[in-house]
């Protein structure tokens, strides 16, 4: 059967060598100078720019029909702190997880215990300091409880761009397995063997034999320092058509307005992931919702970890989507079209903008 798109990658050594003309482009670029005019330089400016960040999902909320139901038990709850927080995984969750553990009432000491109980389980971190809100009416308790009733809870979020969120949930989960690793992981058996099963076929045909050699590093474009790539796991391509087709099957890749349902909550504060730290976002965040007490930890990464050496992260999403055809990158904008609307965030592929009906005033407040 005739493929409706060629592949991408005419070769299967191309595939591993970043390419200069890229069919990608992520909007906002990096801009770090423009920090003082169009991003925070102080706390006063970052309030500014959170409110316009506001108002723009309010707006939007008003022109989007959600058909999604707000899911109260992805929030986490701090009543002591009158924080709350829906964790959109793969935008900083596990180091705000433990930020906030970090900015709670709790003695430094039980801190590090906490810490030192669940290495590996960030989830575990705000165990002790948060409430469960599995329903609807347990968030309507929260809220009756609360000691200060005139004001709204503190309430965030902090976003990333669609598709370098997508990339990053490929490479940390589907890509690659630990070093020691004996066999192919959880998330390749709750997941990876699926994808593998259902479009591995159509792969071969797409991409050719030798696209999966081991010399290819079995149709990844880079190799991943945190783990291993071995044969029999996704490739990117395989992985975005199982995401096309489920979309909530996990919270690494869930769109936000469906996992979070921005739209019913109305958080106030909105933090982009792409400027936690170039302007101090992070830092800002913290003095909002914990005035008394925002010392952030030191040991708090400045740098995607995930990110090979010498590649912006624009640069790394643009070279994993040359593994998709216009069809496939038109799927996953429908997917997260709300989340692009929402959040202000854009990209071009082949030239054509999306949204293709983005307001000239969203660029500013990137």
């Amino acid at each position: 059967m005739k493929l409706p798109h060629p592949p991408l990658l005419p070769s299967p050594k191309k595939a591993v060598i970043p390419s200069t003309t890229r069919s990608l482009v992520i909007y906002p670029p990096p801009r770090e100078e423009e920090c003082d005019a169009a991003r925070p330089s102080d706390i006063t400016s970052f309030r500014t720019l959170v409110k316009k960040r506001h108002e723009l999902m309010l707006r939007q909320c008003k022109k989007i029909i959600f058909s999604s139901s707000m899911k109260y038990q992805h929030l986490i709850v701090l009543p002591r702190e009158d924080i709350v927080w829906c964790p959109v995984f793969k935008a900083a969750s596990s180091s705000w997880l433990n930020n906030l553990l970090a900015l709670s009432y709790l003695p430094r000491e039980e801190q590090e215990r906490t810490r030192e109980r669940n290495p590996k389980a960030p989830l575990k971190l705000v165990k002790p300091i948060s409430r469960p809100i599995p329903t609807a009416s347990s968030y309507q308790e929260y809220l009756r409880s609360r000691r200060n009733k005139n004001t709204a809870p503190k309430s965030f979020l902090i976003v990333r761009h669609p598709f370098t969120r997508l990339v990053s949930a490929y490479r940390d989960k589907m890509e690659k397995v630990g070093i020691n690793s004996v066999d192919l992981g959880y998330y390749y058996k709750r997941h990876g063997k699926a994808m593998v099963a259902k479009y591995r076929r159509e792969a071969r045909r797409r991409f050719g034999e030798d696209f999966f050699s081991a010399d290819n590093n079995f149709g990844s474009p880079v190799k991943n320092s945190r783990g291993k790539r071995v044969e029999g796991l996704p490739v990117f391509w395989e992985f975005v058509q199982y995401v096309k087709r489920s979309p909530m099957a996990d919270e690494h890749w869930a769109p936000v307005y469906s996992y979070c349902s921005p739209c019913t909550l109305k958080y106030e504060t909105i933090v982009h992931f792409e400027h936690l730290h170039d302007c101090n976002e992070s830092d800002f965040l913290a003095e909002t919702i914990a005035p008394l007490n925002h010392t952030l930890p030191e040991s708090e990464e400045r740098r995607n970890v995930h990110q090979p050496e010498g590649m912006t992260e624009d640069e790394l999403t643009a070279l994993y989507f040359e593994q998709l055809d216009e069809q496939d990158v038109k799927d996953l904008y429908r997917v997260y079209e709300k989340d692009f609307l929402l959040f202000g965030y854009s990209f071009t592929f082949r030239g054509k903008m999306f949204p293709s009906d983005k307001l000239i005033d969203l660029v500013h407040l990137l």
